[in-house]
């Protein structure tokens, strides 16, 4: 099997396991869950696969990632390491943020439903990230383009990463981009509370046009092909 072929299955994928993880977060309607459900004949093999990795050393990296994600967000960074496995699990079986919340409601009795959905489709968002950079990274891909929903619930923050290149070692503060007072630090699409962005990995530069916007160190440049390939160490 060509390198090729394995990065062209491996973005498949990807693809798959986004829409299976907005699913179970709860960003897309009813009807249209039902739909990729009914169309997805291999999700069962899907689940089971993505079960057996996350027990090996891929899943033992995705937990570290997610724990060190949890403590920069103020929203997670209270939350105990039991609660957090506790929704990656559920999340891995397929429940969705609502779901998930219900079932914390007797352990967490102090919060409220609406945070407790808020705790899990953030925490969902976060474990997704750090299984795409897990993903990535061992498979020699180090950069990753940030991709909005494009809709109007997208933050101005946000809406000023979208289609941005950035690296998995070099994660931006959107807020400090824009101007706004209120930061919540650096991290990387889909980390942020309730983030619903997610990260496109950088496999091979024709997949974007050049020039093209790419975030480095604290600001967003404008960069043609050539300079990319020098600051990223990426090939043709």
């Amino acid at each position: 099997m060509t390198m090729g072929l394995i990065v062209f299955l491996f973005m498949i994928v990807l693809a798959v396991l986004y829409t299976l993880a907005r699913m179970q977060a709860g960003k897309l309607p009813v009807r249209k869950q039902r739909v990729v459900l009914k169309q997805s004949t291999s999700g069962n093999i899907i689940y089971r696969g993505l079960n057996g990795e996350m027990s090996g050393p891929v899943g033992t990296e995705v937990r570290r990632l997610l724990r060190e994600s949890c403590l920069q967000s103020p929203l997670t960074a209270t939350i105990p390491n039991s609660i957090i496995e506790n929704i990656h699990t559920n999340s891995l079986q397929g429940k969705r943020a609502d779901e998930i919340a219900a079932g914390l409601m007797a352990l967490l009795p102090d919060m409220d439903y609406e945070q407790l959905e808020s705790i899990a489709r953030t925490i969902i968002g976060k474990a997704s990230t750090a299984l795409d950079r897990v993903r990535s990274e061992k498979i020699g891909i180090h950069w990753y383009v940030w991709e909005t929903c494009q809709d109007v619930r997208v933050r101005k923050s946000h809406r000023k990463m979208q289609g941005v290149l950035v690296a998995w070692n070099d994660p931006p503060s959107p807020e400090r981009l824009v101007g706004e007072k209120i930061e919540y630090g650096n991290y990387h699409a889909g980390e942020s509370i309730e983030c619903r962005c997610c990260s496109l990995p950088l496999a091979d530069l024709s997949e974007v046009r050049w020039p093209h916007r790419v975030y480095q160190r604290g600001s967003i440049q404008r960069m043609t092909r050539v300079q990319f390939k020098q600051i990223s160490g990426m090939s043709e």
